[in-house]
């Protein structure tokens, strides 16, 4: 037993490491403000449950894309690179309301091929701020399960993904390739151009799992 507990301590110190690490490293990495398309995305490792207290669940974006030249995180676990499509939400955004059920409906369009989808959750980073619509924003899987949204949900809790990644506002939209190339943006919504928005994804998609 106090092998187990033991185990489990550090297993949770390597993965609290691990996240202060890349969270560092991504920040150093590449300039807010000058990211665009054709640049390496920026290492994250994100919890998968809201919870500050307990980062043993996480996901890394480099288990499933990489730099040409490098190994994944864990070959021997997942041996393929996967492209990787997340999107910057929050529960309080009325126009990422509009937007998700869209991908959702994506997501499942691309069910067992090699594409991994994310939503970046950023409502518990901003509830500390003095706006009402804010802190009281109800909790994202409240919020998703409403619109019949299952696509995987990362908690970026101290907002430092986002940081990273120069949001100028949400939702933000970005297809990573599978040498962690950022292959598109697409920020905001709009509703006259829905139908463009699928198409772009779709196509760049289908042409991503060629190369």
């Amino acid at each position: 037993m106090p092998n187990l507990i033991s185990k489990k301590i550090i297993f949770s110190t390597i993965i609290f490491l691990s996240y202060s690490y890349i969270a560092g490293q991504s920040e150093v990495a590449i300039v807010p403000d000058k990211i665009k398309v054709g640049d390496v995305a920026p290492l994250w490792v994100l919890p998968t449950e809201p919870d500050k207290q307990n980062l043993n669940k996480v996901e890394f974006l480099h288990n499933w894309a990489e730099k040409n030249g490098s190994n994944l995180l864990n070959p021997k676990i997942n041996s393929n690179r996967h492209i990787v499509v997340m999107s910057f939400s929050a529960s309080w955004c009325p126009p990422c309301k509009k937007e998700l059920p869209i991908l959702n409906n994506i997501y499942n369009d691309y069910t067992g091929k090699e594409v991994k989808f994310f939503i970046i959750d950023i409502t518990e980073a901003t509830r500390d701020s003095d706006k009402e619509m804010f802190k009281n924003a109800p909790k994202i899987k409240d919020f998703l399960n409403e619109l019949g949204v299952d696509i995987p949900v990362l908690y970026d809790i101290r907002g430092k993904v986002k940081e990273n990644y120069g949001l100028t506002g949400i939702p933000t939209l970005y297809v990573i390739d599978k040498y962690r190339i950022i292959r598109m943006m697409k920020i905001g919504w709009d509703d006259e151009t829905k139908d463009e928005y699928v198409l772009d994804i779709k196509s760049l998609l289908n042409k991503l799992l060629k190369e």
